[in-house]
């Protein structure tokens, strides 16, 4: 990674936190997981949707660390976009590529549109998949090779691979067509069920050949521990959800939409 990037970074993750980890619904947050798992140690205790958090092991009361979650408080690693205006309040322990660079809705466009594994694997400066077709696969998580594919940002998606010290990807996207990544990304079929992950049959084996490792698949039945309320919709229509005392999570799903999490009432964090 770029080491100016690098720079900007919050310093906690630099060294283990006594903490566990809060996984999302998709394979973007398992292979992180995954990943800081490998080096660092941590461990799955939570899981998250915008309706609520369920817990594996409820004696554990550790703070956790979101993976792939736009949090508004708390240790964090994501890659979603979260401010509307240029001088919104951002999370100081979110690890983020476009909080830290000040992303909002009227850049949108310039944004990082890669995985928050893509940002771990750069930072940590993991070794990537060693074949070609497991480079492509991981670059298809959170379809972090699509905007190599179209002219209208292929020059930003280059200057963050750049960035992230992956001219190395940029070379294999380039002799690479888009319908042979996408027929890669059919091995990402991950889904969760009441905070269980699973997968169809055979894709979790084929994915973990593809990746060089064994993802960290959480062990045991989690629990609902607690429910939020969760809204969606136009920005223009909606009050700017970050400021509000309740919130939990908030995250930009397209130039002018935003998704977000607030505590029930008389709840808080």
């Amino acid at each position: 990674m770029n080491k100016q990037l690098k720079e900007l970074f919050p310093q906690w993750v630099t060294k283990k936190q006594d903490r566990n980890l809060t996984l999302t619904n998709d394979l973007d947050s398992l292979l992180s997981c995954t990943l800081l798992n490998m080096i660092q140690g941590y461990e799955i205790n939570y899981y998250y949707t915008f309706r609520g958090i369920h817990v594996l092991n409820p004696n554990d009361t550790r703070h956790s660390i979101g993976i792939d979650m736009a949090i508004k408080n708390g240790m964090t690693w994501d890659n979603h976009v979260v401010k509307i205006n240029k001088d919104d309040y951002v999370n100081p322990l979110s690890a983020n590529i476009n909080a830290l660079i000040g992303i909002n809705q009227s850049n949108y466009f310039e944004k990082f549109c890669g995985s928050t594994a893509l940002q771990v694997y750069s930072y940590y400066d993991i070794p990537l998949p060693k074949t070609d077709e497991g480079k492509l696969f991981m670059l298809s998580i959170d379809s972090s090779h699509l905007g190599h594919y179209d002219d209208r940002f292929k020059e930003i998606h280059h200057k963050y691979l750049e960035l992230l010290g992956y001219t190395e990807l940029i070379d294999l996207l380039n002799k690479t067509s888009l319908w042979e990544v996408e027929w890669l990304k059919q091995n990402e079929n991950l889904s969760f069920k009441n905070g269980e992950v699973s997968y169809r049959r055979g894709d979790k084996e084929h994915a973990e050949k593809l990746l060089g490792l064994e993802l960290m698949i959480p062990q045991g039945e989690f629990q609902l521990m607690q429910e939020f309320n969760s809204g969606k919709g136009k920005i223009s229509h909606t009050n700017n959800p970050i400021y509000y005392d309740n919130i939990f999570s908030y995250a930009l799903t397209g130039r002018n939409f935003i998704n977000y999490s607030t505590y029930m009432r008389g709840e808080t964090a």
